[in-house]
């Protein structure tokens, strides 16, 4: 089925605690020694992207009747979140512990792929967000410091890790350092294949399908495109209280 894409606008006030959070990342980078100012400036953007993103699925949780607590904790080098964005989850007055990895990916305003590193393959589900202002804007919006008014982004949707693997275990798109996505024709648009031979026909046309986007950087990667997503995110927030532990559990 098509992924729906789902609008969500988030308060200025919410939009400018992710800009300072962002900013005192690229400030910690400065004390562990990166000095190069392009990628620090990357890393700020790259930071206030994924938070905006973490923002906007808490905000869509709100309108099913859940509250999500995200983790605005600065970790020292060499230390994550372990690849879970949300770290508790409330609804009616009580709050849990979310002991499912929920890792929220923000992409550009003209990006149409879920794309995770191997490396950082350690979800249980991921949710793809997208800008819709372009990264030169957001950059703008940065460096002036000037967050005046809502931001809009657009969720569309989310997978599980099995997801990203074909019924016979591979996955349907792995793709290493210096290979670009592709645009897929609107055959494949909509739904994976699910049968041998559709799988087969997917994989061995793969090259054949136009080139979008940068080469990439990690040494390996696995995606699947934004309309194979899932957009049940009630049953999603559901899944999640169904799993989390009371916090006096952990």
């Amino acid at each position: 089925m098509r992924s729906t894409t789902t609008r969500v606008r988030i308060p200025a006030t919410s939009v400018l605690t992710c800009a300072q959070f962002a900013a005192q990342v690229e400030q910690s980078s400065r004390q562990f020694g990166s000095q190069d100012r392009r990628k620090r400036e990357q890393m700020l953007l790259d930071t206030f992207e994924g938070k905006v993103a973490e923002v906007a699925i808490a905000e869509l949780a709100s309108d099913f009747g859940f509250r999500l607590g995200l983790d605005f904790a600065l970790y020292a080098e060499g230390q994550t979140d372990n690849g879970s964005d949300i770290s508790t989850i409330s609804r009616d007055g009580v709050t849990r512990l979310v002991t499912k990895k929920l890792d929220v990916k923000g992409i550009g305003s003209r990006s149409s792929w879920l794309l995770v590193e191997d490396h950082k393959f350690q979800a249980d589900v991921y949710l793809l967000v997208r800008h819709r202002l372009s990264r030169d804007e957001l950059s703008r919006m940065l460096i002036t410091e000037r967050v005046v008014s809502d931001l809009e982004v657009e969720v569309l949707g989310f997978a599980t890790a099995r997801d990203f693997f074909a019924p016979d275990g591979e996955p349907y798109v792995r793709l290493a350092r210096g290979e670009r996505l592709r645009a897929i024709p609107e055959i494949w648009d909509g739904q994976a294949p699910d049968t041998p031979g559709w799988i087969s026909c997917f994989r061995s046309q793969w090259d054949s399908y136009p080139q979008i986007g940068p080469r990439l950087d990690a040494p390996s990667n696995v995606g699947i495109p934004a309309s194979w997503l899932r957009t049940n995110f009630e049953d999603l927030f559901t899944f999640c209280w169904d799993h989390a532990i009371p916090e006096d559990n952990a």
